[in-house]
């Protein structure tokens, strides 16, 4: 058994939030909260995906309530898909329609689960996709939540073929436990290995580009036997994202000066500079949108002398999507 979640909106993006991964509720520990700020995004449609193991059937729960936004979703133990993965673990998945719940004009989402039973349990992972209004795009995305093991687990996008072709990015997204640290490959029809991702023991969140795949048959295969699929996530859209580059970079009177240029025909919602020396932030500066093709000098004070490699962060965002990138330079 499978459910499917299938979107195609005008003038719209999306967004993927993991709010809780690898949490172990017990006596000592009954609950879990996170949030999510989707800024000012007019949010369109909301869905929750919660994955639950255990040791054993849960048979004995005491207290279960998850909420979302001080709203209640629901105060009974009733997975919509539930499987044995082995003696010694279950599987349970929880998926909810929180269009309702989540206001238009509310920035953020506040998510609670409280658990209360015998045996601990592990929220391996609450994630939460929403679609927001962005008038420079538009997306499909088709979501599949199923429990099931990764051993030749078979992705089907041959539905998917002509809405590839008309969008400008295809990715696919990927929502997976695993028991151990092992790897996954993704195979195409012809026994090829595309992809090769390294899974660690939880939950793992893989992005991988489909824009130059052109199998219509995926197969994901896994060296750990009881690794599972929790969810995954085809998603199309037209719009170009931004790319920032250093172009140049200079020491003036204790000021690190960046010629920062947007290398694309779109702008970034915002954009921030990050300077880290061995690993340790040193100094950090927000900047405003940074345009189309758009050439702008930074100055940023550094409080003491500092020389030798530093890596200087750029981190941008478009529509709810963030992108990072590092370079090291040598400051004298």
């Amino acid at each position: 058994m499978r459910i499917r979640i299938d979107e195609e909106l005008n003038n719209a993006t999306f967004s993927i939030s993991n709010l809780v991964e690898d949490q172990t509720l017990h006596g000592q520990k009954p609950s879990v909260m996170s949030k999510v700020n989707f800024g000012n995004f007019k949010l369109l449609k909301g869905y929750l995906i919660i994955a639950v193991s255990s040791r054993s059937r849960i048979n004995n729960v005491t207290k279960w309530k998850i909420a979302l936004n001080e709203i209640a979703l629901t105060r009974t133990f009733r997975p919509y898909l539930e499987y044995e993965m082995s003696d010694k673990i279950y599987q349970a998945l929880f998926v909810y329609d929180v269009s309702k719940i989540l206001s238009a004009t509310q920035p953020e989402a506040i998510f609670k689960l409280k658990y209360e039973g015998k045996e601990p349990i592990t929220v391996n992972v609450a994630s939460m996709i929403t679609f927001h209004s962005y008038s420079e795009g538009s997306i499909k995305v088709s979501c599949i939540a199923e429990v099931f093991n990764l051993n030749n687990y078979v992705l089907d996008l041959s539905p998917h073929a002509v809405t590839m072709q008309r969008h400008r990015e295809g990715v696919l997204y990927l929502g997976i436990v695993s028991e151990q640290n092992s790897e996954l490959k993704i195979i195409d029809s012809n026994g090829n290995n595309l992809m090769v991702h390294p899974l660690g023991k939880g939950f793992n969140f893989i992005e991988s580009g489909l824009k130059h795949t052109w199998a219509n048959m995926l197969t994901l295969k896994c060296e750990d036997s009881l690794a599972r699929h929790i969810f995954h996530c085809t998603a199309y859209t037209t719009l170009e994202y931004p790319n920032i580059n250093i172009r140049r970079y200079s020491i003036n009177n204790n000021y690190l000066e960046l010629a920062l240029v947007n290398e694309s025909s779109t702008a970034a919602d915002n954009c921030e500079i990050i300077v880290l020396k061995t690993g340790t932030i040193i100094q950090r500066l927000h900047v405003d949108t940074l345009h189309a093709g758009e050439e702008r000098t930074i100055k940023m004070p550094l409080s003491n002398k500092i020389s030798g490699k530093v890596t200087i962060r750029l981190i941008w965002r478009k529509a709810l999507k963030v992108f990072i990138k590092d370079q090291a330079i040598e400051l004298k």
